[in-house]
């Protein structure tokens, strides 16, 4: 009995060694030239991931510069017209800590009216949350209606929001009164792209 017992902790331990220098299935990528022919990957030193894009939509790196607390940085769209009422997709990166400091330009957030439309609530009209997995990362994907408080004007916004290395990362598109399908798309087909390699 206490003969094999050294003999059995070996084995333990070689099996343990072989299996962790065994190759590990890789996190599949997306070829972004499987999205389009002016489709290509964007990948930024300010940016701690990766994901594709039509490179006619000039994606374009800022950070905030308006007095806050904490750090805010966007990657943008602007090159592309996204049609009327549409507004272009942005990712924003925002350290746990972030805030605005005095003026915000607006209160954010989703509003719907009361029963009888005399009151703007803090509420969504319509909401759909749902639990997803992109590139080995847990999201949540939501999908909103709702009024804007300053404007009074109907949204419809898409957003996918995630945590890495202690930021908030948030990818959203939104139109006015409602989302036109192909930007949309363009959003799950940006955020089905993310790599955190």
């Amino acid at each position: 009995m206490f003969k094999k017992t050294p003999l059995l902790i070996v084995t333990i331990l070689i099996t343990a060694l072989l299996t962790a220098c065994l190759p590990q299935a890789p996190i599949e990528t997306v070829d972004c030239s499987t999205l389009g022919e002016n489709w290509i990957k964007y990948e930024d030193d300010n940016v701690p991931f990766s994901f594709c894009y039509d490179q006619e939509w000039e994606a374009k790196y800022e950070t905030r510069q308006s007095p806050s607390i904490g750090t805010q940085s966007y990657v943008k769209f602007q090159g592309y017209d996204w049609g009327h009422g549409q507004y272009e997709p942005v990712v924003v990166i925002s350290s746990k800590d972030f805030s605005i400091v005095g003026d915000t330009d607006g209160v954010g957030g989703s509003f719907c009216w009361n029963e009888d439309e005399t009151e703007l609530l803090p509420r969504a009209c319509e909401l759909e949350e749902e639990e997803l997995e992109i590139g080995g990362k847990a999201m949540l994907r939501s999908h909103t209606h709702g009024i804007d408080v300053l404007s009074h004007e109907k949204y419809e916004s898409i957003s996918y929001e995630f945590e890495l290395n202690d930021m908030d990362v948030r990818l959203s598109i939104h139109g006015r009164p409602t989302l036109e399908e192909k930007n949309a798309t363009n959003l799950s087909a940006i955020a089905e792209s993310l790599s955190f390699d």
